[in-house]
């Protein structure tokens, strides 16, 4: 079987070191395995973790547990050594909508 391109290992995150010693995470447990040319998309109430799981994927946060790796490289977004070869992960992120339907009668 061909190796993901992008691989979310047992990736938990705390927001600091003190909910960390809590034991208090923000995402507990991401398992994602997603390869060249796939699509997907991540849907969700309010609060369930949709914003801190694209932190993790874009390096703005770094797991406290787990790992994370791109095309069978550990990510690190502060030194830009995640991906060789001129490739490049895409994210789009759009914002929470309401629909809101209103009873002209």
């Amino acid at each position: 079987a061909e190796r993901p391109f992008v691989d979310f290992d047992q990736v938990w995150l705390a927001y600091n070191d003190e909910l960390l010693a809590k034991n208090i995470f923000a995402v507990e447990d991401i398992n994602l395995k997603v390869h060249k040319g796939e699509f997907i998309a991540i849907v969700g109430p309010s609060g369930c973790g949709k914003s801190t799981f694209m932190k993790l994927t874009t390096g703005l946060r770094m797991p406290s547990m787990g790992k994370i790796t791109i095309d069978g490289e550990p990510f690190n977004a502060r030194d830009g050594a995640a991906l060789s070869g001129g490739q490049t992960v895409t994210i789009t992120a759009i914002e929470d909508a309401e629909i809101v339907l209103v009873d002209s009668e």
